[in-house]
């Protein structure tokens, strides 16, 4: 599964009709030549199951899931794509209508600091503004925080269970499934908790109300079974279950504290964390999941600071 931003702007009617996104293989410059758009040059790459994020008028107002893979495709017959080449691709997707569209400004700032530099073009200017174009490629750690930002507002949002079948799509249906997440995330919380004798996995500290059970690998990247897996979570207080959600630390095989070089040292000494500030222990099972954590978030060279 892979993420792409996607800025429908003008052709959000026919793609919200339609149910399918379209870009031209090249334009023609004035000298006669085919001219590529950066924009452009991630849509033949979709595959079935990728991720998409359609944003108009300032906001991500739709969650997709591609249903084909691109495909070569002339120009679509509705009048907002004449002013194109007829040669280009298609996709079909699975369109989800956001309930609570998620405004930009809520999330540009964070994602510019954390995310920016792994998009292809970049998704935001050095100002940190939105740069215009059609598709961007976004890193699995990127998609993971739109996704939060989403999922914040429309908690019944789930990439996994984003379907056409409209029985799935049943009031009835969405809201057995929002039970059967909180029923699960309950029970996931008192395993991992269980787990690390009901203390923090970095401090020691045992205040149940301070800590969090984070998820490893993302909740929002993971499958059903990598979800609920006990393994695939560390009890963490607030601070910590921040920066580590964000990617500005992760762990070793060995369960030492590496940090982001994204993250001043400093910040973390202002929050009582230092070098020695590894996992109390490890479980065999934990190595998994955190490679993907690091994998993820960057982490290629296991250096402490």
């Amino acid at each position: 599964m892979t993420f792409y931003w996607v800025n429908v702007g003008g052709s959000f009617k026919e793609v919200n009709t339609h149910s399918f996104l379209w870009a031209p293989a090249y334009s023609i410059n004035k000298h006669g030549k085919k001219v590529i758009n950066a924009g452009w040059k991630n849509v033949p790459n979709v595959k079935k199951g990728d991720i998409l994020f359609c944003h108009t008028d300032d906001a991500i107002v739709l969650l997709a899931k591609a249903t084909s893979s691109a495909y070569e495709s002339d120009r679509p017959p509705e009048r907002k794509y004449f002013k194109w080449q007829i040669d280009g691709y298609r996709i079909e997707v699975f369109l989800n209508k956001l309930d609570v569209a998620i405004p930009k400004t809520t999330f540009l700032k964070e994602f510019f600091d954390l995310y920016n530099d792994n998009t292809t073009p970049k998704l935001l200017n050095k100002n940190g503004g939105l740069n215009e174009q059609y598709m961007v490629y976004i890193s699995n750690a990127g998609g993971a925080f739109l996704l939060d930002q989403i999922n914040n507002f429309n908690p019944c949002v789930d990439v996994n269970n984003l379907t056409n079948d409209e029985q799935n799509t049943s009031q009835s249906t969405t809201k057995n499934a929002s039970v059967s997440m909180r029923v699960g995330q309950d029970k996931f919380r008192k395993d991992v908790l269980s787990l690390w004798d009901n203390k923090c996995a970095v401090t020691d500290i045992d205040v149940l109300s301070l800590l969090t059970a984070s998820h490893i690998h993302s909740w929002q990247l993971s499958n059903d079974t990598e979800r609920l897996d006990k393994y695939n979570g560390l009890p963490l207080t607030p601070d910590i279950d921040k920066l580590f959600d964000r990617g500005l630390i992760s762990f070793s095989d060995n369960g030492i504290l590496l940090k982001s070089p994204k993250l001043d040292a400093s910040v973390l000494e202002k929050l009582g964390l230092n070098e020695s500030s590894n996992l109390r222990y490890i479980f065999k099972p934990n190595i998994h999941y955190l490679k993907k954590h690091r994998v993820t978030h960057g982490f290629f060279d296991e250096v402490s600071f």
